[in-house]
């Protein structure tokens, strides 16, 4: 029979899965940024060359999406809400600017679409 107790034997147990799972963790940590690093450098090539297929230069189109775009726009109107319920009048201003700088390029790129169409 086994000299250990049955706490023992968990123990011993839970520190085995503990251990097991830290390794795959981190094999998939290594597999996954290395995924991310090539999938970032191919839409970075297709980026260039819908650049350069549309006669832009690659270097001045905006990284975000549209989507993006959206969604970092009313993230920062949502907190220049807060930062107005709170009194902080000066700083809900600065981030609504910064909106409407979002809304600015928006349009551009708009623009520009309906160009190329």
């Amino acid at each position: 029979m086994n000299h250990l107790g049955k706490n023992e034997e968990q123990v011993v147990e839970s520190k085995k899965k503990k251990a097991l799972y830290e390794s795959i963790n981190k094999r998939e940590g290594i597999d996954l940024r290395k995924s991310r690093t090539e999938l970032s450098a191919i839409k970075n090539k297709q980026k260039e060359e819908q650049a350069k297929a549309q006669g832009l230069n690659p270097n001045k189109i905006a990284d975000y999406t549209t989507d993006n775009m959206f969604s970092e726009k009313f993230g920062k109107l949502k907190k220049a809400c807060v930062l107005f319920s709170y009194g902080r009048i000066n700083d809900a201003f600065d981030e609504i600017a910064r909106a409407a700088k979002i809304v600015q390029e928006q349009k551009i790129i708009n623009k520009e679409k309906q160009e190329v169409l």
